[in-house]
């Protein structure tokens, strides 16, 4: 289930993660590799929630081309000068909703977001990432939320 798409500016979230490569096919098993990497380094609390942030050059549509992206793996931070700071998400415009169900849904999001846009006359720019909410056991319970850069 998703909720209703919003379009609205952001400040720069920080950030830390690992960075990586995938492709549509190995994205389950590049996340959770990378996921793996990250939560294996000691980092100083506070770690926010988990954030995959995807670097996709012009729209978005790497993926559907069969084509690699960068991705970075890891998790929201308090400030820019936390310990263990290593980017930052981009400020904007953004295109965003919020996703509920089983990470094998993920496509629902994203596909609506693109539809969103293309029914709209906002053009992507290029970056997204999703925001993970707390883990829950109950699949119909966890909560991503999904947010395209807008140019």
């Amino acid at each position: 289930m998703i909720t209703e798409v919003e379009v609205k500016t952001i400040p720069a979230q920080p950030m830390a993660a690992v960075r990586g490569e995938t492709t549509m096919h190995e994205i389950s098993k590049t996340i959770r590799r990378l996921f793996d990497q990250y939560y294996a380094k000691p980092a100083p609390p506070p770690r926010g929630l988990n954030v995959v942030y995807y670097h996709a050059d012009g729209e978005p549509d790497q993926f559907e081309r069969g084509e690699a992206m960068p991705i970075e793996c890891g998790t929201l931070m308090a400030s820019s000068a936390s310990p263990g700071v290593t980017g930052m998400l981009p400020a904007g415009r953004v295109v965003c909703v919020a996703y509920y169900g089983p990470y094998s849904g993920m496509s629902e999001p994203h596909n609506a977001l693109v539809e969103y846009t293309k029914q709209h006359g906002l053009k992507r720019a290029g970056p997204f990432w999703e925001v993970y909410g707390h883990h829950n056991d109950d699949p119909a319970k966890l909560r991503i939320d999904v947010f395209h850069l807008l140019k």
